[in-house]
């Protein structure tokens, strides 16, 4: 979605931790729309919960086997960078997951700190872990509600089908968002809604080129970044239509013979 590197931050459990250029806008934009030097720290603390959330994330993803070449900070956010997809629709699930648990247990103990000890920046910082989490989990790829749907529909009707269903119910998703972010004069929100269309889109693009390849023969399905996943997702069908219908069971169809 953004262009150009990110510069190195620092390092925590073991992930790099990177930041965009456009981190410092955001700090900049803070500032000048919420106050100088508070909206700058209330920014600082917004970043160090979306790390903890993406900390989430890749803590999960490691303990799956799946690789994390870091984690970057944005404009928007985010993003635990995946080396590799997940290996399976329940691998995707509970790596998904992991960013919002974590992001509502933070907004948890802030409101419950915030009860002994009424400070207005524990309110503050409550509500924002939890704005973060809830937002997350709406089913709209790339986020990480859409991310646990295309895993659930990949389960039942494969990973291109699945993902094809999901980007459809994305589209709806941001669509409604961008409505409502302009009838409420919300510009923020209708930048994130044109970032769920067109991140959706990239997701789709990406999986319909693995079917092709792979429908192609072009290269052997163990080669493919997504092999696994599929194959996974046909076991998982298989397994589900087999304790439905013992009598009518397809074979898998994720592993293609390549001449």
């Amino acid at each position: 979605m953004f262009g150009g590197r990110s510069f190195h931050l620092f390092t925590v459990l073991g992930f790099r931790v990177g930041a965009h250029w456009t981190l410092p806008l955001a700090l900049v934009l803070a500032g000048i729309s919420h106050g100088g030097l508070a909206g700058v720290l209330l920014s600082v603390l917004l970043f160090a919960s979306i790390l903890a959330h993406e900390l989430g994330h890749s803590v999960v993803a490691r303990a799956r086997g799946v690789p994390i070449a870091g984690i970057d900070l944005h404009l928007f956010g985010g993003v635990a960078k995946m080396a590799a997809p997940p290996r399976s629709p329940s691998d995707e699930i509970a790596i998904a997951l992991a960013g919002p648990a974590v992001s509502l247990l933070l907004g948890g103990a802030a409101l419950g700190l915030h009860a002994a000890l009424p400070l207005s920046l524990l309110m503050w910082l409550g509500g924002a872990n939890l704005m973060l989490g809830l937002f997350n989990l709406l089913p709209a790829l790339p986020l990480d509600g859409g991310r646990v749907l295309r895993a659930l529909l990949a389960k039942r009707r494969g990973l291109y089908r699945g993902t094809k269903s999901a980007v459809t119910v994305s589209r709806v998703i941001a669509l409604l968002l961008g409505a409502a972010a302009l009838a409420s004069g919300n510009y923020w929100m209708v930048a994130l809604a044109v970032m769920v269309w067109l991140m959706a889109g990239a997701e789709l693009a990406g999986i319909e080129r693995h079917e092709v390849l792979t429908r192609m023969g072009a290269w052997h399905p163990a080669d493919v970044p997504w092999a696994r996943y599929d194959h996974a997702a046909d076991r998982d069908r298989v397994r589900s239509a087999t304790a439905r219908e013992p009598d009518d069971v397809m074979p898998p169809t994720g592993w293609r013979r390549v001449n």
